[in-house]
Parts: structure tokens; sequence; C-alpha cells
């Protein structure tokens, strides 16, 4: 039985799929995809990294736990346990899409994404 203030179990990845060149070049936001420019409009639409240690971070660190215990081991993620990730697997990064005018929501991304795949 998990107690309701258990603190997750930490889990460390010693593999990872992760790349940081791809295709010749930088497996990552482009210069242009960093750029915090406003178009003329006023528009923006620019890719930013997501802080170490923080909020967002952790959150994906958790979801990435969660789903890996899940699918490699059903029955122990049948036990309610929480896990959440030390860091995240070598060569991959989080990094926040943001669109100004929008949604105040933005979505995250990981470079490189699995097997370097689009």
């Amino acid at each position: 039985m998990v107690l309701p203030d258990e603190p997750p179990l930490i889990l460390s990845l010693h593999w990872s799929d992760g790349v940081t060149t791809w295709q010749d070049g930088a497996n990552g936001p482009t210069d242009d995809m960093l750029d915090t420019t406003p178009e003329a409009n006023g528009d923006q639409d620019y890719f930013r990294p997501v802080e170490r240690c923080s909020p967002k971070e952790i959150h994906w660190l958790q979801k990435l736990a969660m789903w890996l215990v899940e699918t490699q081991d059903p029955e122990l993620f049948k036990k309610g346990r929480k896990f959440v990730l030390a860091e995240l697997p070598a060569g991959y990064r989080l990094y926040e899409h943001v669109r100004v005018p929008g949604p105040v929501s933005s979505i995250l991304i990981p470079f490189p994404t699995p097997s370097g795949c689009d």
C-alpha cells in the first residue's frame, strides 16, 4: 500500500537514444526557431529552453518516468507508486514553444525526438 505523502521513487536511466547531431547538424531548434524578434505584425513564434528544476521540467520528468514504468512494468505501475526521472536521458533537452498572441498555453518539445525521428 502506498502512503499518500510518500515521495516518488527517483529513476536514473543509463541508456538513451538521444543524439546531439542529426543529418549533419545540431539536433534541436535552429537559430531561427530560437529568435524572439517579433514579426512586422507584432506576432512572435519561437522556442525557449525549459529551465532545469523548474516546475515544467519536473512535470515532464514525472510524466516520462510514469510512462516508462507503465510500459515496462505494468504490475508495478498498478500499485500506485509515483516515479520521477532524476534527469532527462542523455542528449535530450526540453523546449517550450511560445506563440504570441495566442492561447496562454504552450507545448513542450523534447529535442531530440526519440531515435532522431521528426
